[in-house]
């Protein structure tokens, strides 16, 4: 008698769920809008113009960042050059003067910006050796750009030696390029900062 007793309370149960499921009725059809007549004549009604897909918001100033997305900025749109030096040398090559003019050109734009010239080295020679050339080739480079009319309150030198190398290879192509001037900003004045 219980399992009879179970056996139709589980049927009932089933058929409770199974009746309170959905089922697939067939899509209802909408019936065509009726055609226009002769007497009510068409009016067309255009869309709302879109907002011009080529006005997007204006790109953020990148002069008004910090110092460091500032030169980010420069490195990566490649606004300021390195200029490079013959080995043991400071004096400017005329490569060196032209990238330093092209420099002094983007310098006189920003007179807002402080900018510090680097001097390094290659790996050969000792470490204060290397210092004092790397100082006199900021130097050079700093004489070069008051000279193009760069105030010097607006340029500060510093020597990094052989401790910045940008490459390590033990090769002449490699120490060519880490006897350069490079140039960073350091401060902000004026009105801009």
């Amino acid at each position: 008698m219980q399992r009879s007793t179970l056996l139709i309370l589980g049927l009932m149960l089933l058929l409770s769920l199974g009746s309170g499921c959905s089922r697939n009725r067939a899509p209802e059809t909408m019936a065509p809008p009726p055609a226009p007549t002769a007497q009510t004549p068409a009016t067309s009604v255009s869309p709302a113009p879109l907002a011009n897909p080529d006005l997007s918001p204006p790109a953020p100033d990148p002069w008004a960042g910090d110092i460091e997305a500032i030169n980010r900025h420069i490195e990566s749109n490649g606004l300021l050059g390195s200029v490079y030096f013959d080995y043991d040398r400071y004096e400017l090559r005329a490569e060196a003067r032209t990238q330093l003019d092209r420099n002094a050109s983007f310098i006189r734009q920003h007179p807002e910006l402080v900018f510090r010239i680097e001097g390094h080295c290659d790996e050969r020679g000792t470490e204060e050796y290397n210092l004092a050339l790397g100082n006199r080739r900021a130097g050079a480079a700093k004489a070069h750009l008051t000279a193009s009319g760069i105030p010097t309150e607006q340029l500060r030198t510093v020597s990094q030696g052989k401790m910045q190398p940008v490459c390590f290879e033990s090769s002449e192509a490699c120490w060519q390029k880490n006897r350069r001037v490079q140039f960073k900003v350091v401060a902000k004045n004026g009105p801009a900062g």
